[in-house]
């Protein structure tokens, strides 16, 4: 409960930034339509060339290889998508924060003259993020267990890579090492999240199913489709929503943590308690 008072705090305030500049929320639109053009192209290729049967559990031990190598790739090319967005719209935030008035072309601008150092970035959080996962699906507990402490810290340690990559202009390893001192610096040692974005919007997508259930049961199998379109659309402006709010945080965390400045819409009460000590 006290993560969700939390998170409900950031949100409000991350909203009143995101209203000066609603049209960073086309930079999540444009993300998840490339990330949904990725997908498609990687079926398209999988079943041209018999990739996806390597994930067959009968699979040779050299096909499996290959479902390992084309899973990584995968996930490497969506992920580049989505810290490429959030990039744009970190730089946006940061501009408004600073003073400026950003437009969409300066957060594109600022994201391409970054893209090779997000790329390699993206390359890091990637590995990292497939070799935890990797972990987490072995069968015993302890792995799962070791998986998500690891992932935990991870996140905290990288969560001001990326606007230090666009801001600050270093490279992702100085990044990462930069990112740590500032969370040490700003937070203390050994701390963790004390908000969750996604449990947020995991609530408010609770209320899908039982609103499937009553059109089913009151109009019958003709309301399936319309209720599959009422559905994804309301999933996917949460998505977006998510999105948008939680990278203009990370890019108040940072200023904050760059420079102790507190935003009009926040207080410095609210970004101390937003990390915990363990």
């Amino acid at each position: 409960m006290s993560r969700i008072v939390v998170t409900m705090s950031l949100m409000k305030a991350s909203w009143q930034i995101l209203k000066k500049d609603k049209e960073l929320l086309l930079l999540p639109v444009l993300s998840g339509i490339c990330c949904l053009s990725i997908m498609t192209i990687f079926i398209i290729q999988g079943l041209e060339h018999g990739w996806l049967k390597s994930f067959a559990k009968d699979a040779a031990a050299e096909r499996k290889n290959t479902a390992y190598w084309f899973m990584f790739l995968f996930y490497y090319c969506n992920y580049l998508v989505i810290v490429f967005f959030n990039s744009a719209i970190i730089a946006c935030a940061v501009i408004r924060m600073d003073g400026g008035n950003p437009t969409l072309a300066d957060g594109l601008q600022a994201a391409l003259n970054r893209f090779p150092h997000i790329a390699g970035w993206a390359f890091i959080a990637a590995t990292v993020g497939f070799l935890l996962g990797m972990i987490e699906s072995g069968s015993r507990r302890v792995r799962g267990f070791i998986a998500g402490l690891l992932g935990i810290s991870w996140s905290v340690i990288s969560y001001l890579a990326i606007p230090l990559i666009v801001v600050e202009k270093t490279n992702p390893l100085f990044a990462l090492d930069f990112s740590m001192e500032m969370m040490r610096r700003t937070w203390g040692e050994q701390v963790i999240g004390n908000f969750s974005f996604g449990l947020i919007f995991s609530l408010f997508s609770l209320p899908v199913l039982p609103i499937v259930l009553l059109l089913g049961r009151g109009w019958g199998a003709s309301s399936f489709l319309p209720s599959l379109i009422i559905v994804s659309v309301y999933l996917i402006m949460l998505g977006i929503f998510q999105s948008a709010l939680q990278t203009i945080f990370n890019a108040v965390m940072y200023v904050f943590a760059r420079d102790g400045k507190v935003p009009d819409e926040f207080s410095a009460e609210q970004l101390k308690g937003a990390m915990r000590q363990l």
